[in-house]
């Protein structure tokens, strides 16, 4: 069995937070107030995302390659080239476009206030006020800068840690271990449908791309 001491130690570090802040007021409130940025909702899909999000780039970069060199070699059969290429310029620029699309759309650009406790979470902005217990959440994750907390396989909630203080992010943490820790663990594990369609459009674009350019150099 392989045991991962640094997390062992940082997981015993958040509940020595989070039992001290149980001692010293019998009861854990955390408040935070921020914005969220385009950057924010960025970073929220590319983790959501998984390793793809990382990889698409590469993939549309090659792509790309391909169909460019395909146009090089055959200009007269440039019709070939225009698929692997518009699925290129897609695989590249995806995730940017879908954050500009999620951002334009939603209320981002409004102050939301928090109040994190052992029975929830209470959010507010300027025109709602909404609460969560914590079974309204499947599982959490994090990103270097961010929490994300999950209603449901496509709808998170996104919570910057720049809004916290080290202390809060630790206490944060240990109320989402207790809640979700197992649930989220227990998801790392499965292979997402998004990851096997992922798969299936990779290899169907390198396919055609192989195609394309094999055609095109004869």
């Amino acid at each position: 069995m392989f045991i991962d001491e640094t997390h062992t130690c940082r997981v015993g570090s958040i509940v020595s937070t989070y039992n001290s802040a149980r001692a010293s007021g019998g009861s854990v409130r955390v408040k935070v107030v921020y914005k969220l940025s385009e950057k924010d909702v960025r970073e929220a899909l590319g983790k959501n995302g998984g390793w793809w999000t990382k990889v698409a780039p590469v993939v549309g970069i090659f792509l790309l390659a391909v169909a460019l060199g395909g146009l090089v070699l055959d200009p007269g059969h440039s019709m070939m080239a225009v698929v692997p290429f518009g699925i290129g310029l897609l695989m590249i620029f995806m995730l940017k476009l879908r954050a500009q699309q999620m951002f334009k759309r939603g209320r981002f650009d409004d102050e939301i206030q928090v109040e994190i406790s052992d029975s929830g979470i209470d959010a507010s902005n300027s025109v709602a006020n909404t609460k969560f217990i914590w079974s309204a959440f499947t599982r959490y994750t994090e990103s270097k800068n961010l929490f994300l907390l999950y209603q449901s396989q496509l709808m998170f909630n996104i919570y910057p840690k720049r809004a916290f203080s080290s202390e809060d992010a630790d206490i944060f943490r240990s109320l989402l271990e207790q809640h979700l820790g197992s649930a989220s663990k227990a998801y790392r594990r499965k292979i997402s449908p998004r990851t096997w369609g992922f798969f299936a459009v990779v290899g169907m674009a390198i396919i055609l791309a192989i195609i394309a350019f094999v055609r095109n150099s004869r």
